[in-house]
């Protein structure tokens, strides 16, 4: 993840994801061709809590759609999900915590930040999240 004051980078960060249960259940449902289990949406929120197997939401919740064709298959073993989050977007949110959503809101995985990043009006945030399997 990158986020931007204009053409000035001020933070890049990378960690990794947890899949969580919820996420399992959104993956069987794709296997059997279940309408809403597609992951399309990302979402940022404000808890520092642990990424836990069990969670199922963000804590005070932007969730948004990511763009058409936001989605790539780096490897036969992973997919890339790009996202962004424009300066209209989730202003005066302390994002502590990402997640990746299914069409129906269902939480497919979870990850935390060690520190807020204050999201306001002059800060763009654009990056890629991969599941490898």
């Amino acid at each position: 993840m990158r986020a931007w004051r204009g053409k000035t980078l001020v933070e890049a960060w990378r960690e990794h994801n947890l899949v969580v249960d919820s996420g399992r259940q959104i993956l069987t449902r794709a296997l059997r061709g279940d309408a809403g289990s597609e992951v399309t949406k990302i979402g940022f929120g404000t808890s520092d809590l642990a990424a836990d197997v069990g969670d199922t939401v963000l804590v005070d919740a932007f969730i948004k759609r990511m763009d058409s064709g936001a989605y790539r298959h780096p490897s036969n073993r992973s997919v890339e999900f790009s996202f962004n989050l424009t300066n209209l977007q989730a202003n005066g949110l302390a994002i502590m915590e990402i997640g990746l959503f299914s069409e129906d809101e269902n939480l497919f995985a979870r990850k935390v930040r060690s520190e807020p990043l204050n999201k306001t009006a002059d800060l763009y945030i654009e990056g890629t999240w991969t599941i490898t399997y």
